[in-house]
C-alpha cells in the first residue's frame, strides 16, 4: 500500500482557519501523512502542501470570476 495522503480544500478565511485545526490535529496524530490542497497562511503554517494559495483564486462576484478564468 502507497503512502497516506489526505486533500483538503478552504477557500476562504474561516475554512482556512478550521481547516487549520484538522491538519494540525492530523499531523499531531500522524505526523507521516502528506497533507496538500488549496489553503491559506494559517494551513500551511501547519503543514500544507500547496498545490495554490487560496488568496490567489479567491473571487466573488460575475465580472471577478470572468477577469479571473485565466489565472484559474
Amino acid at each position: 500500500m502507497g503512502e497516506a495522503s489526505l486533500l483538503i480544500v478552504a477557500g476562504e478565511a474561516s475554512a482556512d482557519v478550521h481547516g487549520a485545526q484538522v491538519v494540525a490535529a492530523l499531523k499531531a496524530r500522524r505526523p507521516e501523512v502528506a497533507v496538500f490542497g488549496i489553503g491559506g497562511t494559517a494551513m500551511r503554517a501547519h503543514g500544507l502542501e500547496p498545490v495554490a494559495r487560496a488568496e490567489d483564486i479567491a473571487v466573488a462576484g460575475l465580472t471577478e470570476v470572468l477577469l479571473a478564468l485565466p489565472r484559474i
